[in-house]
């Protein structure tokens, strides 16, 4: 741990702050402390995720020293943590489905499996934030609506990750993300027609869906597109979903 260096998964910078900030909107009254303890508590973890993986992939006896970021890292991590749970003691909902993202994340570093399965459970975990930031504010949300909201978050999210896999299969990959949004579109309207879900959300996978169909006739030239690129084009796309979440529908 003592050659750390920050995480360059640009694109997981853009999921963590899409989705706090799509907690924010869908928290209608967000509170300032909260908010930003809601964002610094995910942040520290996210930067935590390099020594972790040295550490489970390490071999026996090998010495492993403590780089001084890591161990900031991991003070505010504790801190944030402990303050938060003060501040709003409902974030121990997550407590459960984060351990479980947690232990599936450790055991496919361990496995060392493939980098677009690694990415699948991070963002997974990173769509947690969007509920812990709902939770950190005054509004008050069931459980299960809770779990739907991470839900959508979370397949608005890998609606991304599946596009960009096709850039980095050299367009094999599109089938798997014509099928993925397929049944992402349909779970998100069938929660919308159960009104788990506010209208909103139906333009926000549409934005995901139609940003697929501009793919599917180019994927040629998409699959050979610099990856700085895509990562712009995503960022966009992610920045659509928070402000079309916010609008009123």
């Amino acid at each position: 741990m003592n050659n750390y260096s920050i995480p360059k998964e640009h694109g997981a910078y853009v999921v963590l702050v899409a989705a706090w900030l799509l907690g924010i909107v869908y928290s209608h009254s967000p509170d300032v402390t909260g908010s930003a303890l809601a964002l610094i508590l995910p942040l520290s973890i996210f930067f935590l995720q390099e020594p972790i993986r040295i550490l489970v992939r390490r071999k026996k006896k090998e010495k492993i020293e403590l780089h001084p970021f890591a161990l900031l890292c991991i003070i505010s991590t504790l801190v944030t943590g402990l303050i938060l749970t003060l501040h709003s003691p409902r974030i121990l909902y997550l407590t459960a489905p984060l351990f479980v993202i947690a232990l599936l994340y450790f055991y496919f570093v361990r496995k060392r499996s493939a980098a677009i399965i690694l990415s699948l459970v991070g963002f997974l975990g990173l769509a947690l934030i969007t509920p812990l930031t709902i939770l950190a504010s005054p509004s008050v949300m069931a459980p299960r609506d809770l779990a739907i909201t991470w839900l959508f978050a979370a397949l608005f999210f890998c609606g991304s990750l599946v596009c960009v896999n096709i850039r980095l299969s050299g367009g094999s990959g599109i089938w798997q993300a014509i099928l993925y949004h397929i049944l992402a579109s349909a779970v998100i309207l069938f929660f919308v027609y159960v009104h788990a879900l506010p209208h909103s959300a139906i333009a926000v996978i549409s934005v995901s869906f139609l940003r697929l169909l501009l793919i599917i006739p180019y994927r040629k030239q998409y699959s050979t597109l610099r990856i700085r690129y895509i990562g712009i084009q995503e960022s966009v796309i992610a920045g659509l979903g928070v402000i079309i979440s916010a609008l009123p529908f």
